[in-house]
């Protein structure tokens, strides 16, 4: 379809190991929006299968045009990547695409189970809209510290987001790619959460945020004991009201969980189950299968260089002598596991971020 006849756009982020789910994402949205579906691909095109290119729409992360993004990926690992990929994305297609009025994005872990239409009608008295990860008020002493380690990760949950075409949105997406690029990982012990850790300051910053507190949007593991699904005249509903829009399963492994098992590992064996989750996770889990779920989830992105790599392009073949103690030093950590690995690089970004001049 030419790009000037675009005027609503959906995305998602995905490297080869998530492709299945993409795909599910995709299908499930062509089924319940009109909007135009696309792909943000982390990987090499060639990978992917002639008859899923032919079926979907994909976009590169070269043709996005990322000012510095080969220091970005010696920055930081594929998912952070991925995370702070969505600011630049949403961009692209808001200031390419001259006829696109409004983006929203879906994780590719989103499955849609509603119609999505409506959350466009929201654009036309606002410029950013979000999902928080709570949205009703807990009084059980047993889920607050799910609600603590959940709110750690930020207030907004941003597995979904939408922005309309506007001066204002392109100076929130400015500003949210700025902070990112700098200050994009992903480590909870230092507060910090990639995307998701700088959306909780948009709100207070810049005007025209709308909070979206409806309970079938963004229902998932972290928010499951405040909404209640069932089903009625062969629709899903939450907590008897509201339909059930779209599910996010975050850390769903569909050869080794249903929901309710999820919930068990998340809920340090205080499961929430509900009888219907059993049959909706299940029916997604096959979707994922039959999407090659088995195949592409083993395949390792050509941007997850390791550390030592990555260490070694950088110094390896300098010749100065402080360079050359880096590299060795930096080897010689390459042979601890990677847990290890990856607290060291934190933590040297940690002291980077607050003691350098």
């Amino acid at each position: 379809m030419s790009e000037n006849n675009l005027h609503n756009i959906v995305f998602t982020v995905c490297t080869l190991s998530h492709l299945s789910r993409a795909i599910v994402l995709i299908d499930s949205l062509k089924e319940n929006c009109d909007a135009v579906p696309y792909i943000i691909f982390i990987d090499d095109e060639k990978l992917i299968p002639i008859s899923v290119r032919a079926e979907y729409n994909f976009v590169q992360v070269e043709e996005i045009a990322i000012d510095d993004f080969d220091i970005l990926c010696r920055r930081y690992n594929i998912s952070e990547l991925s995370f702070i990929l969505k600011p630049h994305a949403a961009e692209y297609f808001l200031a390419e695409f001259k006829n696109c009025k409004a983006v929203l994005y879906f994780d590719s872990d989103i499955c849609i189970y509603s119609s999505i239409n409506e959350l466009f009608k929201h654009f036309e008295d606002s410029d950013l809209i979000l999902t928080p990860h709570l949205i009703y008020p807990n009084f059980n002493s047993k889920i607050i510290k799910s609600e603590f380690e959940t709110l750690r990760t930020g207030n907004y949950n941003l597995g979904f987001f939408g922005f309309s075409k506007s001066d204002n949105s392109m100076s929130i997406l400015r500003w949210w790619k700025l902070h990112v690029n700098e200050y994009g990982i992903e480590n909870r012990a230092f507060g910090l959460s990639a995307d998701q850790f700088w959306v909780n300051a948009i709100p207070q910053l810049f005007s025209s945020v709308k909070i979206l507190k409806h309970s079938g949007l963004n229902v998932a593991y972290w928010n499951i004991y405040e909404r209640n699904i069932t089903i009625k005249n062969s629709k899903y509903l939450v907590n008897n009201t509201a339909p059930l829009v779209f599910v996010h399963f975050a850390a769903f492994n569909p050869l080794r969980h249903s929901f309710n098992s999820l919930l068990n590992e998340k809920y340090n064996g205080k499961s929430l189950p509900q009888a219907i989750l059993g049959d909706l996770s299940s029916k997604y889990a096959q979707k994922l299968i039959d999407a090659g779920y088995q195949e592409f989830s083993q395949i390792k992105s050509v941007y997850s260089k390791s550390f030592r790599q990555i260490i070694s392009n950088k110094y390896g073949k300098k010749s100065n002598f402080k360079s050359k103690l880096n590299y060795l030093f930096v080897v010689f950590l390459s042979f601890f596991p990677s847990f290890v690995i990856r607290f060291f690089r934190k933590l040297a970004v940690f002291f980077l971020a607050n003691f350098k001049k």
